[in-house]
């Protein structure tokens, strides 16, 4: 456990505060460069912005091969005078579609469980953090009070949530010290609670009272509604990052529809949903990233509901998502002719026309959908479906 290497001084009792710990814009930007450079490491330069430094001892080459797919890497920031390390980001890489264990592990988070890497990863940041404790010294830091961050996109979101509640030992003795930042996060409530009984061998009550006292200091960053932020139950501070709408079709917006149903099957599939929209764009650790360092705003996303069906319901709402299906539907108005003939050139009751079938698509996207996460999802479904039906 994280407590040896961090050995407790003085347990602190006071609750820990409700509000969720803010992180400056400068930070998150750091944070997040990290996130995206450990999908390929050989990029990372020597020197970062502002101190952060990656050692090369502290990557996976210098460890057993046998890491079932898991990626990791140190960073650290040194102080301004070069000899003390001011504090440590722990970075967990997401997945590589390249690599079957790494699939494997989303499927298990898609199940609501803790992915194969979790293990390997703590056994690594163990490692890493005794060989740290061993060389720093030296350098005259105060180990036991340098900050670290748990820092993972994706799957890598999923272990960083693991590594933190696995570290709430040290968490008593000084809050905030530890934070967890994550992009992109699978929902990981009950994966970070189930990971947390078994660890710390505890029972459920107990393991949520500290989860609480830990949510404050774990922050998630996710782009808009797609496939990989809306599995599961989230836990954290989650905010939205408002990155701009892109529209990315092979030719044109879909096929024609035959001359008799020349208005309809012109919404995205559930396909383009899932590859184009959701990993290509949405998900993209880069796209994200670049987009954190233009300062798009940022807002709290808690109205989000977990599940599948619900987050494709969702991305179907016209409502909510105005801007960017009147930016599809401008899209299919201006590639085909066959459309705007069918409509006499009446873009507004295109509009219209392609509006209502979206509301109609969210009723029957929920209750056609057989994948359901669990009960406490099947519930909402039943509710959204219900309001949608009255609505329509």
């Amino acid at each position: 456990m994280f407590a040896r290497f961090f050995p407790a001084q003085k347990e602190v009792t006071d609750k820990t505060q409700a509000a969720a710990v803010a992180i400056d814009s400068k930070k998150l930007a750091e944070l997040a460069a990290m996130a995206e450079f450990i999908y390929d490491p050989k990029r990372v330069p020597q020197n970062l912005p502002n101190g952060w430094y990656l050692n090369n001892l502290f990557m996976p080459e210098y460890w057993p091969t046998d890491t079932h797919g898991f990626m990791g890497a140190m960073f650290m920031r040194f102080a301004a005078d070069g000899n003390r390390t001011a504090e440590i980001a722990i970075i967990y890489r997401g997945s590589v579609i390249s690599e079957v264990e790494n699939l494997l592990g989303d499927l298990e988070i898609a199940m609501n469980k803790a992915p194969l890497q979790t293990e390997v990863a703590a056994q690594w940041v163990d490692e890493k953090l005794k060989l740290w404790r061993d060389m720093d010294p030296y350098h005259g830091s105060d180990v036991d009070n340098v900050p670290v961050w748990h820092v993972g996109h994706s799957l890598g979101a999923i272990i960083a949530n693991c590594m933190f509640v696995r570290d709430y030992p040290n968490h008593l003795t000084q809050p905030g010290r530890l934070q967890c930042v994550t992009f992109e996060k699978p929902g990981a409530d009950k994966i970070a609670l189930a990971y947390s009984m078994a660890n710390l061998k505890i029972p459920e009550d107990y393991a949520r009272d500290r989860m609480d006292k830990l949510e404050p200091f774990a922050s998630s960053y996710q782009t808009d509604v797609n496939i990989i932020n809306s599995c599961n139950k989230q836990w954290g501070n989650v905010q939205h990052v408002k990155i701009p709408y892109r529209y990315s079709f092979p030719q044109k917006p879909n096929l024609p529809a035959p001359s008799d149903r020349i208005a309809s099957n012109y919404v995205e599939p559930p396909f383009y949903y899932i590859r184009t929209y959701s990993f290509v764009d949405q998900h993209n650790m880069l796209n994200l990233l670049n987009y954190i360092n233009k300062g798009v705003d940022i807002v709290d996303a808690k109205d989000r509901n977990p599940g599948f069906a619900i987050g494709y319901s969702q991305y179907l709402d016209g409502e909510k998502r105005k801007d960017y299906w009147l930016g599809y539907f401008k899209i299919v108005w201006d590639e085909h002719e066959e459309i705007r003939n069918s409509f006499h050139n009446r873009y507004d009751s295109f509009l219209k026309f392609r509006f209502e079938e979206l509301r109609s698509l969210q009723v029957q996207s929920l209750i056609a959908s057989p994948i359901i996460v669990n009960d406490d999802d099947y519930v909402l479904v039943e509710k959204e479906v219900e309001m949608k039906r009255l609505a329509i």
